[in-house]
């Protein structure tokens, strides 16, 4: 166990992730975060190297290009090119929802984010643009806790509320699941 005595920036960690390099990441409650590298015997706060003060850090994750990336609260998604020593963002300027809960990416290296508010964005880096899919468009609320990606061309997303959706990317149809279709519709 690893505690704020032992140097971790916070005991209130929301988020963590181990990426291919064997590191853990882990975030703190309205801050940053903290990369701990047990084979160099190292930790080392996150805040203000990657801009995120006040930002807080939701979700990690890592592409196949093995760049790191960081859903914010308030700050959209950022990933972080560590060869390159670059730090980049994707934002409400390049029109992302702010409050990034979570993310993963499909087999064709689109970024399905899931936010507090805004619904789904799809992120597709290649051709840089940006795909919403929110109420208007189906969904059942705004707000999305998480996103799955499957091998079937389906994209899985859990709402805030207790109910699901299953977007299909070659049809363009979502389905929507609730209590009357056998979920338990517990929020918790």
């Amino acid at each position: 166990t690893i505690t704020k005595q032992q140097g971790l920036g916070s005991n209130n960690t929301g988020a963590a992730f181990q990426d291919s390099k064997g590191r853990i990441w882990t975030s703190k409650r309205g801050e940053g975060g903290d990369v701990i590298n047990e084979k160099k015997g190292t930790m080392k706060h996150i805040d203000r190297q990657l801009g995120m003060t006040n930002n807080g850090i939701t979700a990690f994750g890592e592409d196949k290009q093995h760049r790191l990336w960081f859903g914010t609260w308030n700050g959209g998604i950022m990933w972080l090119d560590e060869n390159a020593g670059v730090i980049k963002q994707v934002s409400s300027e390049q029109g992302l929802f702010s409050r990034v809960l979570s993310f993963a990416f499909d087999e064709h290296d689109k970024l399905w984010i899931g936010s507090y508010g805004g619904g789904v964005y799809v992120f597709d880096e290649k051709n840089s643009t940006i795909k919403q899919l929110n109420t208007a468009r189906g969904l059942n609320n705004n707000n999305v806790n998480t996103v799955y990606p499957d091998n079937h061309h389906q994209v899985w997303i859990g709402m805030h509320g207790g109910e699901g959706n299953i977007y299909n990317t070659a049809g363009g149809n979502i389905k929507h699941l609730s209590s009357s279709s056998g979920l338990s519709n517990k929020t918790s």
